[in-house]
């Protein structure tokens, strides 16, 4: 900063409407957006789609993250991918974000899955941390990564 020019301010979250139950991971019914999100996060075409690519993909991932390799993305599966990645939040630079983690965060809690962390995901975030007993701050930090993918 140059003398006498102000810090940045953090911007302030929006205060919690209510609480909100984290969507459940369920790999083997899910329909679409689910399926092509982890198909954006394993590298394979996003095209919603279990086939065989996208289950050796996963099997790989898996096996990087340290968790049963069995092809399908459960609850362990996505909670290790969250925590393998920087806690998410508004105020920090989109480049900071892996924009597929944003998209799960925001499809666990019923936000349409965008890849941006404007207010909309600010907000179920921190309704899912209230409905979880956890400080509605809307920082995707390691408890609300472990809560909201149980």
């Amino acid at each position: 900063l140059e003398a006498g020019e102000a810090s940045p301010q953090p911007v302030p979250p929006p205060p919690p409407v209510g609480r909100r139950e984290p969507r459940p991971i369920d790999w083997r019914s899910d329909q679409g957006d689910l399926v092509k999100i982890v198909q954006e996060i394993v590298g394979v075409n996003a095209d919603g789609d279990r086939g065989p690519k996208t289950r050796a993909a996963t099997k790989s991932l898996q096996k990087r993250l340290g968790v049963p390799a069995d092809g399908l993305a459960g609850p362990a599966t996505v909670e290790a991918y969250l925590l393998s990645v920087p806690n998410l939040y508004r105020a920090k630079p989109a480049s900071e974000m892996p924009a597929p983690a944003v998209k799960l965060v925001q499809w666990i809690g019923g936000v349409s899955p965008d890849g941006s962390f404007g207010e909309g995901t600010e907000r179920a975030v921190m309704e899912m941390q209230a409905w979880l007993g956890l400080p509605a701050d809307g920082n995707v930090g390691d408890d609300t990564k472990r809560g909201i993918t149980r």
